[in-house]
């Protein structure tokens, strides 16, 4: 009853001891990029994130990344079909919207101040619509301009590249324990064995059980021999 006349009233001294109900904090947010994503064919897959798959084997995604529930950031990037996914001791294929993964991510809070980014969960519904709306504006823009620079497979290795070189405030390049699994199975895709072969290299550097190594380097060889890989949805690695 207090948090409701308290709402009415806007009095900004109880805003940080309460906030609104996640979910319709982000059905509030969510709206905005629904809204700014219409026209551009993404399915919506849940209540924070958006997936198009016209570019099969490549696949886009916009997310809401959680923190908590006190705000949420926008985040973009791609999902491949081709690229497989340690997931503990089995490797999995991401090939459907819903099951879509970040392969190769852009999340801006990267590169700026997480206060440009995040949206708050404060208890004002119309506040909270209005910044999920101008970020979605935002948001959506940058990821469009991104997502119409890829085509193929083709033109993934030059966003690869760039990711790798980007300065960053936060988390880079190898922080993302899929970017380099992912860079590897792209340049096999390209047929460009020796470059694929040094790239799946520096996935082992972090710590792989000898069984997943050795899985993913067979994988890695199918792609190099077949343009398509071969049709396995689940490889279990249980002993």
């Amino acid at each position: 009853m207090n948090h409701e006349r308290n709402r009415r009233s806007g009095d900004p001294s109880d805003w940080r001891s309460w906030r609104l109900p996640f979910e319709e904090f982000l059905a509030l947010v969510g709206a905005g990029f629904d809204e700014a994503l219409k026209g551009h064919s993404f399915e919506k897959v849940s209540g924070r994130r958006w997936v198009r798959g016209a570019k099969q084997p490549i696949r886009e995604i916009i997310d809401l990344q959680k923190i908590n529930d006190l705000y949420v950031n926008p985040k973009w990037g791609f999902s491949f079909d081709y690229v497989p996914l340690v997931d503990g001791i089995e490797i999995k294929w991401h090939r459907t919207n819903r099951k879509a993964n970040f392969d190769l991510t852009l999340d801006p809070v990267d590169m700026e101040d997480i206060r440009v980014w995040a949206i708050y969960n404060i208890p004002d519904p119309e506040m909270v619509k209005m910044a999920g709306k101008a970020s979605a504006l935002r948001a959506v823009s940058m990821a469009m301009s991104l997502f119409n620079r890829v085509q193929s497979v083709a033109d993934l290795p030059a966003l690869f590249e760039e990711r790798l070189r980007q300065r960053n405030m936060r988390f880079g390049f190898f922080n993302y324990v899929q970017h380099p699994l992912a860079y590897a199975f792209t340049l096999a895709k390209l047929q460009n064995g020796i470059a694929a072969k040094e790239w799946l290299q520096k996935t082992f550097t972090t710590k792989l059980d000898e069984v997943i190594k050795q899985k993913l380097a067979e994988l890695l060889e199918d792609t190099l021999l077949s343009k398509n890989i071969p049709n396995k949805s689940l490889l279990c690695l249980k002993p």
